[in-house]
């Protein structure tokens, strides 16, 4: 990622210490839209695409031309297709909901520490 130090602000630690998968890390990518408390959300992507130039089909980031050479796939789950305002993804005082959303890493989410930088191919 060296071309995209940018996007280091928007990652964070592997956590999942409430369901004991703190040494399990999976490969995929997760992207959502959480709520300040963090007992809602309003949608939930699950993916296997990245954020790199060649996961977007481009060789380099100079390079114009795109280049498909491999196919992602993606789950976006959004609250209205289960007739549902949000997700809930902790229980509330108000809603001692049983269908909590079934987020696989705990919140709130763990920033990297300074210094620290998301593993990529180039830190082999």
């Amino acid at each position: 990622m060296e071309n995209q130090k940018y996007f280091n602000f928007l990652c964070s630690q592997w956590k999942a210490e409430r369901l004991n998968r703190s040494k399990a890390m999976p490969h995929i990518k997760t992207y959502a839209r959480v709520s300040p408390c963090y007992k809602k959300m309003a949608y939930f992507l699950l993916t296997s695409a990245n954020f790199s130039y060649g996961g977007w089909g481009r060789t380099h980031p100079n390079n114009p031309g795109f280049h498909i050479r491999s196919y992602e796939a993606g789950v976006l789950f959004l609250p209205k297709f289960f007739d549902e305002e949000y997700f809930e993804i902790a229980e509330s005082d108000e809603n001692k909901n049983d269908m909590l959303f079934p987020v696989m890493y705990d919140f709130p989410l763990t920033p990297y520490e300074p210094g620290d930088e998301p593993f990529t191919r180039s830190n082999e």
